[in-house]
């Protein structure tokens, strides 16, 4: 049984949606075996999200194998549930911020994130280079319109034309940056942190973009 609590929140007319609460800069110990456990010890859930940096912390960052057999055995536990999970991994002299959504048991979406807040300077510490996303955040999944936007890129999807989504996944560490221009009237919008700058770790939803957001378990 993991020791990461989860909190709750009800999007998109009665989805479950829950947020893992971790601190992860600098990163809790040992944290792929916590929070993989906590992913599959919860139950009852449509969806689940981690933090931006779940596995790792801000460095050094998985190696891209770690990383893609870690990504592969949250497909395998996915099933009835969507797992969102953020990784920081170093492949071939780069590091890149990369987020996965999966359910069924496979990767439906692979986002990497596009700004940088602080990737361009952890890269340079590591003698590495950032190298940003290219792929929309905007997949199907489940009959509705998803959208993910890490941390900073807060706005990306509406600048690039995306206005229709019914829900708006945020995994962030700390900037809590609020953007829903992507969502439709009456869609969702959730955020997960996990910033220990701020004394912030939680979920923060809202059912209906465009309003002001309501405070559904975080603190």
């Amino acid at each position: 049984m993991s020791d990461i609590e989860i909190r709750d929140a009800l999007v998109c007319d009665g989805l479950r949606v829950g947020g893992l609460t971790l601190w992860t800069r600098p990163c809790h110990a040992s944290p792929a075996e916590q929070v993989l456990d906590a992913l599959a010890s919860a139950k009852g859930y449509d969806l689940l999200v981690t933090p931006e940096y779940a596995f790792t912390g801000t460095l050094p960052g998985l190696a891209v194998d770690e990383c893609r057999n870690i990504q592969a055995e949250i497909a395998r536990m996915s099933r009835g549930t969507l797992f969102v999970a953020n990784f920081l991994y170093q492949d071939n002299g780069m590091l890149r911020n990369e987020t996965i959504a999966c359910a069924g048991g496979d990767v439906l979406h692979t986002y990497g994130k596009k700004m940088t807040a602080d990737e361009g300077r952890l890269a340079k510490k590591a003698g590495l280079s950032w190298l940003p996303g290219n792929a929309s955040g905007a997949f199907a999944w489940n009959g509705l319109k998803v959208g993910i936007e890490v941390c900073i890129d807060a706005g990306v999807l509406a600048s690039e034309g995306v206005t229709d989504c019914d829900l708006l996944l945020s995994p962030c560490c700390g900037s809590w940056l609020f953007n829903t221009d992507c969502v439709k009237p009456g869609g969702s919008y959730v955020m997960v942190d996990g910033s220990p700058a701020y004394m912030l770790s939680g979920i923060v939803a809202s059912r209906g973009a465009g309003g002001p957001v309501s405070d559904m378990g975080a603190f």
